[in-house]
């Protein structure tokens, strides 16, 4: 029994890959401006649901992320991005500058140069999608700013390495 009424635990796998770079120094995508670059082995975590309690309504509410990581051995660094989505479903549908939709437009237009940027929805599997990046190996993306209520960045691969 846990000292705690409210605590519930939940055991997780921690990915080896993510484990074995747990002291490398971490940079958000936001701390990087348009236009950077930065290499390294890609990895897109599982999607999971973060409950939290807004802080103007007092409601509590629920947003679903993944992770995308792309560690550099050799600097012994760390990027890390959030990729937001609607639910935990397996069939994703992302929108234009988003985190995901850079994403795979990005892939798309590396795999068939002239194909990105055509279409503002994408529909398809998370599954599949974590399963492509998760192969990848190296890569380089380049930070993209949007801009509009607020700042923010995303990512898009340019290069398989």
């Amino acid at each position: 029994m846990s000292v705690f009424k409210t605590l519930r635990k939940k055991t997780q796998k921690v990915d080896e890959k993510l484990s074995k770079r747990a002291d490398y120094e971490v940079f958000k995508v936001n701390d990087l401006v348009d236009g950077d670059t930065f290499t390294g082995e890609i990895y897109l975590s599982e999607i999971y649901e973060n409950e939290f309690t807004d802080d103007f309504t007092g409601e509590t509410k629920k947003n679903y992320s993944a992770n995308l990581y792309l560690s550099n051995d050799k600097n012994k660094e760390t990027l890390k991005a959030r990729v937001n989505f609607k639910s935990l479903k397996d069939n994703i549908t992302v929108w234009q500058g988003s985190m995901a939709y850079d994403i795979i437009d990005s892939i798309e237009e590396l795999n068939e140069p002239g194909t990105g940027g055509i279409h503002n929805i994408y529909n398809m599997s998370f599954k599949e999608l974590q399963g492509h990046v998760n192969q990848m190996g190296n890569v380089t993306v380049m930070v993209k700013t949007h801009t509009g209520d607020f700042d923010y960045n995303t990512v898009r691969i340019v290069e398989m390495n």
